[in-house]
């Protein structure tokens, strides 16, 4: 009877910790693909108000540089190092052949971005994107909680099991409760 209830405990706990895990998942992959929401609005137009020049090794705000068919900077906001951003190897034919592109770029140490490229009918590309600082924050804050939560429900199923075991352990046959 006491090995059925482990492994009935071990179940219902890797059942808990699925669902929660699974949750955690999916906030997290819900938070990263949040973060594009603003680069996709400055490439369609939406967002106006830019400022002329952003420090992508300060802002945590959104920026954009255009490329011309030569792939070679030409305008923007987005500056890093003193000069315009250039987004990693391969986005911007990939925004030509696929008409965009969506990546994490990380241009340095400790500096993380959500790129979005996009492929305009003169040849131009026009890449907008935001620092994923925010979202690693909060991503590593679920998690904090995430395995809080575990780690309580692995004690609150050992207390069970316990509870469990003291109980069997005072039962006679008939049911009844004995003295210790």
């Amino acid at each position: 009877m006491w090995v059925q209830r482990v492994v009935f405990a071990v179940v219902v706990y890797g059942l808990f910790a699925l669902a929660v895990g699974s949750t955690y998942v999916m906030v997290q992959h819900e938070g990263r693909s949040a973060v594009e929401d603003a680069p996709r609005a400055l490439l369609s137009g939406e967002v106006v108000g830019q400022p002329s020049r952003v420090d992508l090794a300060r802002s945590q705000g959104s920026f954009w540089t255009r490329y011309d068919r030569t792939d070679r900077p030409i305008h923007g906001n987005g500056y890093l190092h003193g000069v315009l951003a250039d987004p990693p190897a391969g986005v911007i034919d990939t925004a030509r052949e696929r008409g965009t592109d969506a990546v994490t770029w990380e241009p340095s140490a400790g500096l993380r971005f959500a790129i979005v490229a996009q492929a305009e009918p003169d040849g131009e590309v026009l890449m907008a994107g935001e620092s994923l600082s925010r979202t690693e924050e909060r991503a590593a804050q679920s998690l904090i909680i995430t395995l809080a939560v575990l780690v309580a429900g692995a004690v609150m199923m050992g207390a069970g099991l316990a509870v469990c075991a003291l109980v069997g352990r005072n039962t006679t046959a008939g049911g009844r409760i004995t003295p210790a």
